[in-house]
């Protein structure tokens, strides 16, 4: 089971059972148990941008960022069972859901699964990686 906190910056509101949803049908493919805490801020191009810059060193507006409880560079120990925080770009979602021809809510269910995976531990730096983290995504989004 999941709590999310959810911060609504960018304005846009995005219905917490649905992510709660999605969180929980990724622990279940993933057998995680027990309660789990995330926190989710809906942000805007400038804020994605400074966070990007200070914590990527990338001057640039992005998808999603996840800052891991597990990772100390980001992040200082809180609560037992919160994974950390997931940071989407409202508008960046709805400019690539245009791209790919794709909803807005679908847009934003991928980033927010991918974004999941991330606090989880996964990765796409190495090809292998990539392609086990895109397939843990569609096995997801699938169900």
């Amino acid at each position: 089971m999941v709590e999310i906190e959810i911060n609504y910056q960018a304005g846009k509101i995005v219905k917490k059972k649905f992510l709660e949803d999605l969180a929980n049908s990724t622990f279940k493919l993933l057998k995680i148990k027990g309660k789990q805490k995330i926190s989710l801020g809906l942000v805007t191009n400038a804020e994605i941008k400074k966070n990007n810059r200070i914590y990527r060193k990338k001057n640039k507006v992005t998808d999603v960022l996840s800052f891991s409880e597990k990772d100390q560079k980001f992040c200082f120990p809180t609560e037992k069972n919160y994974l950390g925080e997931i940071l989407i770009c409202y508008s960046q979602a709805v400019l690539q859901a245009k791209k790919y021809n794709k909803t807005v809510k679908e847009e934003l269910s991928l980033l927010f699964v991918h974004g999941l995976l991330h606090l989880l531990g996964y990765d796409h730096q190495k090809q292998k990686d990539h392609a086990k983290m895109k397939k843990l995504e569609q096995d997801i989004l699938s169900k």
